[in-house]
This record gives C-alpha cells, sequence and structure tokens, in this order.
C-alpha cells in the first residue's frame, strides 16, 4: 500500500512538474518587464540613435503599470464633453454599438490596452502592463531577450515621440472619431516600427508582418470590448504599421518624422497610403446648415466616424471582403444628433465616391440595420422608411452620391426633414494643402508589394 500511494504521488508530481515549472517561467517575465533598468536604458539609448532625436527630458524612475482612468475622465478624454448616454444612444441608432450596448462601462479596460506600453507625459514615466510581454511574445517566441524588448521599445518610442512631438496635446482638442483615430496611428504605427527595428526585427516586409502578431495579439486581449472599441484598439497598430512605412520608405525617419506635423486627415488615408503619399484625397466636410436651422438648437453630437469604423456596421451583415470594398469608397460624413433621450433626431450623412458607390453602401447599410436594430424598411429606389417605434420613423435617403439616415424624427415630419436636409446640405473640400509632397514614381509600389518605393527627388516641405 506505502509503495502504491509513493508511486501515485510521484506520477502526480511529475505531471504537475512541468506545469509548474513553466508557470514560473511565464510569470518571471512580465515581473522583468520594468526592472533590468540597465537594459531598458540599452535600448532607450539605441533608440535615440536609430530615430536621430533626442529625449528632452529624463524617464522618470523605473517603468509602472498604467492607473485606469475613471470611467468619466476616460469618457471625456476620449470624446469631450458629450454625456456617455447620449452618445451610446447615437451609436446605437447608427449600429456602431448593437442594441443595449454602452461605451461608457468598457472603455476603462480600452484605455489599459491602449496604453498597454505607453508613456506618462504628465509623469514622465514608461508605462508597461504586465501583460505587454504577450506583444513580445507574439512575435519573438521563446526569445526571451526580444520578447522582452519589443514592449520596452514601443514605451520608449512613444516617450521620444510624445517628448519631440507633442502629439498628445493635439489628440486633446481632437473629438472626431476619424481624425482621432489617424493622428493615433501615426503614433502607433511609427512606435511599432521603431520598436521593431531596434529589437532587430529584419527588413520591412518583416516588420510589417510582425505588426500583424502584435495587433492580432492585442485583438485577442481585447476580446470581450465591442467590435467599435476593438476595432479602435487594433487598428492603430496593424494599419498605422503599415501606413507609416510608406514615409519611411521613401524618406527613411525624416519621412515619420514629418508624419507628426502633418498627420493625415483620415483613416481613409491611413488605410489607402496613396490617397495621402500619391495622389492626395482629403475628405469631404460635410455640413448640414438647413438641418440645423430646421432643428433649432445646438447639435448633442457633431460627430464624424470615417471608413475604418464605418467597416464595423457593415461587417455585421456582410461578409468581410465585401464590407471593406464598399467601406473604400468613402469620401466623407457627419453625425448630428438633436436633443435627448428616446425624442432624439440622428441625421448621419455619408458622401461616397459616385452614385453607384452611395447605392452599394445604402443597400448593404440597409441591411446592416435591419439586423442590428430589427427595422424593416420599405420604399422605392431612393428613399426608404421603417417604423421606429413611439410615433417616429427611420428613414434611408439617397441623393446622388451622398445618403442620409434620420432616425427618431416624428412620422409625420421625417419625410419632408430628411428632404429638406439633403437639398440644404453644403459638401465642403478640407481647406489643407498637400502637406506630403513626394515624387509618384518614388511611391508607385507599396512596401509590403515586395520592392520598397526608392525616394524622389523632391522632398517633405
Amino acid at each position: 500500500m506505502l509503495r502504491l500511494a509513493a508511486l501515485r504521488l510521484f506520477a502526480c508530481l511529475c505531471s504537475i512538474l512541468p506545469l509548474a515549472l513553466g508557470g514560473c517561467s511565464a510569470s518571471r517575465a512580465p515581473a522583468e518587464l520594468g526592472r533590468d533598468e540597465a537594459a531598458i536604458a540599452e535600448l532607450r539609448d539605441r533608440i535615440v540613435r536609430l530615430r536621430g532625436l533626442s529625449l528632452r527630458r529624463e524617464i522618470v524612475g523605473p517603468p509602472r503599470a498604467p492607473i485606469p482612468a475613471p470611467p468619466e475622465r476616460a469618457f471625456e478624454q476620449e470624446y469631450g464633453p458629450v454625456p456617455p448616454p447620449v452618445l451610446s444612444h447615437a451609436y446605437r441608432r447608427i449600429g456602431l454599438l448593437p442594441r443595449g450596448g454602452d461605451l461608457a462601462r468598457p472603455l476603462g479596460d480600452f484605455e489599459r490596452l491602449r496604453k498597454i506600453a505607453a508613456y506618462d507625459p504628465g509623469a514622465g514615466v514608461l508605462l508597461l502592463s504586465p501583460e505587454a510581454i504577450r506583444l513580445g511574445q507574439a512575435v519573438a517566441g521563446e526569445d526571451v531577450r526580444s520578447a522582452l524588448a519589443i514592449p520596452r521599445g514601443l514605451a520608449l518610442a512613444h516617450a521620444l515621440q510624445e517628448q519631440r512631438f507633442r502629439w498628445q496635446d493635439r489628440l486633446r482638442v481632437i473629438f472626431l472619431e476619424d481624425r482621432k483615430l489617424a493622428l493615433r496611428a501615426v503614433a502607433a504605427g511609427s512606435a511599432v516600427l521603431t520598436a521593431l527595428a531596434a529589437a532587430g526585427r529584419g527588413e520591412t516586409a518583416d516588420r510589417l508582418r510582425d505588426a500583424g502578431l502584435i495587433a492580432a495579439e492585442l485583438e485577442r486581449l481585447g476580446a470581450r470590448l465591442p467590435d467599435l472599441l476593438r476595432a479602435k484598439l487594433v487598428f492603430p497598430i496593424r494599419e498605422g504599421t503599415r501606413f507609416v512605412s510608406w514615409a519611411y520608405a521613401a524618406r527613411g525617419w525624416s519621412g515619420v518624422d514629418a508624419l507628426f506635423e502633418r498627420p493625415p486627415l483620415s483613416t481613409a488615408q491611413v488605410l489607402h497610403p496613396e490617397r495621402y503619399f500619391i495622389r492626395r484625397q482629403d475628405p469631404l466636410r460635410l455640413v448640414p446648415s438647413g438641418l440645423a436651422r430646421r432643428m433649432g438648437q445646438s447639435a448633442a453630437v457633431d460627430q464624424t466616424i470615417g471608413e475604418a469604423l464605418l467597416r464595423v456596421p457593415l461587417r455585421s451583415a456582410l461578409p468581410a471582403a465585401e464590407a471593406l470594398e464598399i467601406a473604400s469608397r468613402w469620401r466623407g460624413d457627419t453625425l448630428r444628433v438633436y436633443g435627448h433621450g428616446p425624442e432624439a433626431v440622428t441625421a448621419w450623412f455619408t458622401a461616397w465616391s459616385d452614385a453607384e458607390a452611395a447605392r452599394a453602401f445604402e443597400r448593404a447599410y440597409r441591411r446592416s440595420l435591419e439586423e442590428s436594430r430589427g427595422l424593416w424598411f420599405t420604399g422605392d429606389a431612393d428613399t426608404q422608411r421603417a417604423a421606429a417605434g413611439g410615433g417616429r420613423s427611420a428613414i434611408l435617403r439617397r441623393k446622388g452620391a451622398i445618403v442620409l439616415l434620420l432616425d427618431g424624427a416624428p412620422e409625420r415630419e421625417a419625410d419632408e426633414l430628411s428632404a429638406d436636409a439633403l437639398r440644404d446640405l453644403e459638401i465642403l473640400q478640407e481647406p489643407f494643402p498637400p502637406e506630403f509632397d513626394l515624387a509618384r514614381p518614388a511611391l508607385s509600389r507599396s512596401p509590403e508589394a515586395g520592392s520598397a518605393p526608392r525616394p524622389g527627388r523632391r522632398g517633405l516641405r
């Protein structure tokens, strides 16, 4: 009996010992992430030499884990003074959030993951969450040295960029979803390229592949977030790295630095770098002056959603490739909300490359709204109507290359109001000159197409 018990005990120890040792090994890396000050200092100096920039202030003390802001503070930092229930209600109306979805509750987790490897400019310290090691492991696997260097490099690159370009100050005065996300893509993409280069991760094509692995791991960490917030979390790394690589291929790190001074104006430019670097296509500005006069009050919400986030409602109803193709023809949008609560009127104007693109979006978006909100639209080729409950209507109306969703207007007024809103819509070109002037032959091929483009004769202005 004693011998049998001893054998069982030995077998049990043999089965759990590898797990215990593995657990110790896995837990040691996060603990070391911020402890080895000599390794962090050596990596800092390497990044400073690599970028040809200097830190303007010392990084204070060892890295620390970020302290999440209270939900209301996190919401204000991201969306400005709009009350969380008002914006959440508007996003549910247009299909960016599911029924019952809320922006405020998950925003704390979203902010924590966004700062998983970052820099606090106020305190002057690096921010490294224990989870950040998973970003390095996604790329480097069992290579502990590289797995540690990648998240450290991300935080150090963010510190250098913030001190030199103060891009977060600009974020504080931008509350448009699209433009804010485009600027974040520049910061995240350049930090990823810097960290991977400092870790010795091959050439541009290799770094783009590694950026995809980092983004995929971050997406797994944010699996519980709503689709909207998960898209905002991953987009700057995955698409931002690809966008920034065009500037790097053309002018090296000086080209990357120039993006902070003259960032893209839309996520469409990030998704389609040729619209920024080769043949500039700035977003259209849609001003519903007629609707504003009819409503007789200031808008409670004034937003631009942009191509990247517009994909969210489309992908809920369509195959991914079809949703991306439709969204790629976006030219501009504006979301306005008048009033509060159940009687609020939501108007979302979207502009498209041509009438056929608008028609394709209207058909796909109608299907998305029917599935996400349980609406049932009927009507003719240009105007579709659905009962939204409480004596109010949802109207999808198309005029040329413009599509309008007017939701929440009283049934007796909705038709006239939507027609007037489209008739009096002002369509303006953003009044910005070309900001990144590169010779066309220099970027005739994207960096991931096989061979990196060579710089043209003309430089940055």
